[in-house]
């Protein structure tokens, strides 16, 4: 019965030591089925595919309170499209951005003043073909 109980509480013990290393990665990772990806430190990633489109907004250092350039490439069967309307709209809880990027060789780049820290929501608009696409997406500035 002694073995027992002591197998029992060493695979509890683990199951909540492996449970607790899953939450703590959670709380710094946001990823969720959109692909969405944003870790503490690392680069900001965010790839979706919309209407046959492959939609990706990237950060190439980790994003953070000031400015921030942003690139966005948009995809169609692997291939660049470069003549696009793109909007991308940044919300916080009290501030609104509207800003367009500007194409730049195969990609569009942008420059982001986040002057407040905390979570920001943003849409990001492009129109092919009388199709409205929108991809939405969220990240924590620190």
């Amino acid at each position: 019965m002694k073995k027992i109980f002591t197998f029992l509480t060493i695979g509890l013990l683990s199951t909540v030591v492996y449970a607790d290393e899953k939450m703590s990665h959670s709380s710094q990772v946001n990823n969720n089925e959109r692909g969405i990806l944003h870790v503490k430190n690392k680069p900001y990633h965010h790839m979706e595919i919309i209407n046959g489109y492959k939609v990706m907004l990237s950060s190439q250092s980790p994003i953070k309170r000031g400015i921030n350039n942003l690139t966005v490439v948009i995809l169609k069967n692997k291939k660049p499209i470069k003549d696009l309307d793109i909007n991308i709209e940044f919300t916080s809880s009290d501030k609104i951005l509207n800003a367009t990027p500007l194409l730049k060789g195969n990609a569009y780049t942008i420059d982001v003043n986040f002057d407040t820290i905390g979570h920001w929501m943003y849409s990001l608009d492009f129109k092919t073909k009388n199709q409205d696409n929108i991809m939405k997406g969220n990240m924590n500035i620190l």
